[in-house]
């Protein structure tokens, strides 16, 4: 890796990796072949990291940008099969390119209210990748969107805690072939807290509104699902609160 300087407040800095990702115990014990034991078929994903990016931070605001390129091989990609039901197994894609971009943004726009933001930009791709069932090659990478985005607002006063967040989840594809996609959604949060103390004891009551907008979306994506099963329902509109005791 390396930095530079541009001046006190602002640096451009770049770097370059390798890594490899082995098999995990429950990825290597899902045998499709109903045997038992470990699918000796799996290899280790492998993968090459390069990322540009520029920096700025002063006493208010902070900004980041970033860009990357990720080349990798034998990717471990989940997949179901009709004689196993909701069991997720294993298997290796030949290679991906992963280009993207990721923006961060913080600003104390007073002593009391934060604003932070993000964004990232994915144009994930299989390089080759062709199993019985079909040649995948250039097709996206199931179960990522190309566009994420949050932001929140942050307000604090005299043990107040107000938190109002945003996010955003774009399009994305629920299997390798790319023939189902996933709608892409909007959605708010909102956090209320409150700090005291009483003697010793100190209290935070809290209260959290999940979904304000009563959005319909999906909580998690079964990447390659069997039978077109690919959703599993997120909850609409939810209230939680408690409160936490410190001594």
């Amino acid at each position: 890796g390396l930095t530079y300087r541009l001046n006190s407040k602002q640096s451009l800095f770049t770097g370059f990796s390798t890594s490899f990702e082995t098999p995990t115990l429950s990825e290597l014990s899902a045998d499709p072949t109903g045997t038992g034991g470990f699918n000796e078929e799996l290899e280790a994903q492998k993968a090459r990291n390069f990322e540009l990016g520029f920096k700025s931070k002063n006493e208010s605001q902070f900004f980041e940008a970033v860009v990357f390129y990720i080349e990798t091989d034998d990717d471990l990609v989940p997949y179901e099969l009709a004689d196993f039901p909701d069991r997720t197994f294993y298997r290796n894609a030949g290679s991906t390119k992963r280009k993207g971009l990721e923006l961060s943004y913080i600003n104390n726009l007073s002593n009391n209210l934060r604003l932070s933001a993000a964004y990232t930009y994915s144009h994930f791709r299989y390089d080759s990748y062709e199993i019985p069932s079909g040649n995948f090659e250039g097709n996206d990478l199931p179960g990522i969107p190309d566009h994420k985005a949050n932001a929140s607002l942050l307000y604090r006063d005299n043990g107040f805690i107000i938190r109002l967040e945003g996010n955003y989840i774009g399009d994305l594809y629920a299997n390798d072939s790319n023939s189902t996609e996933v709608n892409g959604y909007a959605m708010m949060n909102l956090n209320l807290g409150y700090k005291t103390q009483i003697g010793n004891l100190g209290l935070s009551p809290f209260l959290g509104i999940n979904n304000l907008t009563d959005t319909k979306y999906n909580d998690n994506i079964r990447v390659n699902a069997f039978g077109a099963r690919y959703y599993e329902a997120a909850p609409g509109i939810n209230i939680f609160g408690g409160l936490r005791l410190r001594l």
